[in-house]
C-alpha cells in the first residue's frame, strides 16, 4: 500500500482523466482500442469504465489509507462469535502476497483477484510458474461458494479448473520456448493460447481483446522472467 500501491494509485491519478478522455471519445468515434467497429459490448464497457473512473477522480481527495496492523505468513485465524474466518496466503500467483478469506463453516471462498472472471487478470504482476499450484490449493477446500475479484460468483469450481489449465499452458510452452533459446519477442509468438481465448472470450471482440492484454501478453512475459531466472 506504501510502496507499489502509492506509485500505482499517483499514476492512475494522473492518468485518469487522460483515460475517462479515451474512453469516451472512442465512443463518440465508434471505435474501438485496435481501430475496429465499436461493438455494443464495447460501447457498453468503455462508458462503464469511463463511469468508474470518474468516480474515482472523485473520491481521492476524500480517501483516508489506513495502513495493516497485522502481517499474515500463511494463516491468520479470526473469531466472530460462532462464525470462523480464515485468512489465508496460500502461494504465489496474481501477485507474491496474494491473500484469500476462506469461511470454512459456511463453505465460502474470497479470492481477491487470484480468480477473475470471464477472462482471468494474469497481469504482469503474476507468477505463471507458481500460480496454478497456489489455485490446486484453494480447490482443495472444496468450496460451496467462491467471490472472485472481478466477474459474478462462482457456484463450482470449473472456471477454476480452467484456469489451472491455462496457467499449467502457460508455463510448459514458455518454459519450452526459453529452453529452445528464444526470446520474449520469439515465444510471445510461439506460445499457441488459442485454445484459451476461444474459451474465455468466445466470438466476443471485447473479451478477445482483454484477453490478449491481460493474459496472453503480460503472462508469457512474466512466465519468460520466471524461467530465464532458473
Amino acid at each position: 500500500m506504501s510502496g507499489t500501491g502509492a506509485t500505482n494509485r499517483k499514476g492512475l491519478q494522473e492518468n485518469a482523466p487522460n483515460l475517462v478522455k479515451l474512453f469516451r471519445g472512442q465512443v463518440e468515434k465508434n471505435k474501438n482500442l485496435a481501430g475496429k467497429d465499436l461493438s455494443a459490448e464495447e460501447r457498453a464497457s468503455y462508458l462503464k469504465d469511463a463511469h468508474l473512473l470518474e468516480r474515482y477522480i472523485a473520491s481521492v481527495p476524500t480517501l483516508q489509507l489506513i495502513a495493516p496492523t497485522l502481517a499474515v505468513k500463511q494463516k491468520l485465524t479470526l473469531k466472530r462469535g460462532s462464525r470462523t474466518i480464515e485468512i489465508l496466503h496460500p502461494g504465489r500467483g496474481h501477485t507474491p502476497a496474494d491473500l484469500v478469506v476462506h469461511l470454512p463453516q459456511e463453505g465460502i471462498l474470497i479470492t481477491g483477484d487470484l480468480v477473475v472472471r470471464p477472462v482471468p487478470l494474469i497481469g504482469s504482476t503474476s507468477l505463471p510458474a507458481d500460480y496454478s499450484a497456489t489455485l490446486e490449493r484453494l480447490l482443495a477446500l472444496k468450496p460451496k461458494i467462491i467471490v472472485p475479484g472481478h466477474g459474478a460468483v462462482l457456484r463450482e469450481d470449473l472456471y477454476v479448473r480452467q484456469m489451472v489449465r491455462l496457467l499449467n499452458s502457460i508455463r510448459q510452452q514458455t518454459e519450452a520456448a526459453v529452453g529452445r533459446g528464444e526470446t520474449l519477442e520469439q515465444a510471445t509468438k510461439s506460445v499457441n493460447l488459442e485454445e484459451f481465448r476461444q474459451l474465455f472470450a468466445g466470438d466476443s471482440q471485447n473479451r478477445s481483446f482483454i484477453f490478449q492484454n491481460y493474459v496472453t501478453a503480460p503472462g508469457v512475459a512474466a512466465a519468460f522472467r520466471q524461467a530465464s531466472a532458473r
